[in-house]
């Protein structure tokens, strides 16, 4: 059995180095997926011996299954066990402060946090590009948990995080606008102006996670279909519970948005590409309302809206990061109306942001 020279210290700086990354990208609960070029960058790969031995001291894989086709992933969850472990060869494990009135917990928290943000203070630049793929701008900071990146934009004096309102329900339906000589449909409409109260609703009638309930009405944007079975990307989000999907099924609000979706999607068909491709039985087949294709879209949308974001920043000349329909900086010079009428006169979309405040610190209690 291999077990690492940890007084090499080529051996301990790839340790801390997988130790980072593990606490700063990955939960202890939530599974994520984890590209296999992403963790050679930060474990080495997979054939070395000493990359093999940390995979499996600080990653848990939840599910196996990926397609190189579809962009489709490994999931991981961090090993706790594993992870102690490592820290504790490093000498950076936790030591309980008993004279402070932070809980256990959350002593140990704000420790691994803090190691994750240390990690990445020395591992990323911001000053390093971001990569241009699908109309969309990637950058390895993007892939950080929240709370990690929060603070290391901070620490880069980057205090507040803009976000799009309901930005793919928002700029679709204004897109189909084009189409449709303006009808505005009525439960998107109302969707976009009462969000936080319609998932709060199907969260607490579903037993979902608000969070949850998001991500499957985006879904449903994209195309997506109501399906009990693992073949349909609603079954995660229900908790892989079928009571709750047939429940979604007949619920009168989803059966209205659905149908206005529906209906915004045959006016939006204008700007749907065409492609084909074959069938088993070697037959050409066109397609073109399919979710890649949409998602497709609402990415030209909101990349035409980032480029007059990204125009607008330079011209108050403000630093700023991009996470995709959101961008942080320091407070904007002129208010945060003068630049939704810059976005406006740029592409014409009518849009609203929701400003947060990022914390300095993560305070698991808080």
């Amino acid at each position: 059995m291999y077990t690492p020279n940890f007084n090499d210290k080529r051996v301990r700086s790839k340790m801390k180095a997988a130790l980072g990354m593990t606490l700063g990208c990955v939960s202890a609960d939530k599974p994520r997926p984890l590209g296999t070029r992403f963790i050679d960058k930060h474990f080495g790969q997979a054939q070395h011996k000493l990359s093999a031995w940390l995979r499996k001291q600080l990653l848990t894989c939840t599910n196996e299954n990926y397609n190189m086709d579809k962009g489709k992933t490994k999931e991981y969850i961090l090993n706790a066990e594993g992870c102690e472990l490592v820290k504790e060869i490093l000498g950076c494990n936790f030591v309980y402060q008993p004279q402070t009135t932070a809980s256990l917990n959350d002593q140990q928290a704000l420790h691994d946090h803090q190691l994750a943000v240390d990690w990445a203070m020395e591992t990323y630049n911001l000053s390093e590009p971001y990569e241009d793929k699908s109309n969309r701008l990637f950058h390895p900071v993007q892939f950080m948990r929240k709370q990690t990146r929060n603070s290391f934009l901070k620490e880069h004096g980057m205090q507040i995080q803009y976000d799009i309102k309901t930005a793919a329900p928002n700029l679709l339906h204004q897109r189909s606008w084009k189409h449709s000589h303006g009808l505005v449909l009525e439960t998107i409409d109302h969707y976009i102006t009462n969000k936080s109260v319609v998932r709060k609703k199907l969260a607490s009638e579903t037993g979902l996670p608000e969070e949850n309930i998001k991500v499957l009405i985006n879904s449903l944007f994209a195309g997506a279909s109501l399906g009990a079975s693992s073949r349909f990307s609603c079954w995660n989000y229900c908790n892989q519970d079928r009571s709750i999907i047939e429940f979604l099924k007949l619920h009168p609000y989803i059966i209205a948005l659905r149908a206005d979706i529906k209906q915004m999607w045959e006016y939006l068909k204008p700007d749907l590409q065409v492609f084909e491709v074959k069938t088993k039985t070697g037959k050409t087949r066109k397609m073109q309302m399919t979710p890649r294709n949409k998602w497709h879209l609402y990415f030209l949308l909101e990349r035409s809206v980032l480029n007059e974001i990204r125009s607008y920043l330079h011209e108050c000349q403000l630093e700023y990061f991009l996470v995709h329909d959101a961008f942080v900086s320091k407070q904007l010079p002129y208010g945060v109306t003068d630049l939704e009428m810059w976005i406006e006169a740029g592409t014409g979309f009518k849009l609203n942001f929701d400003q947060e405040k990022l914390l300095y610190n993560y305070y698991p209690s808080v």
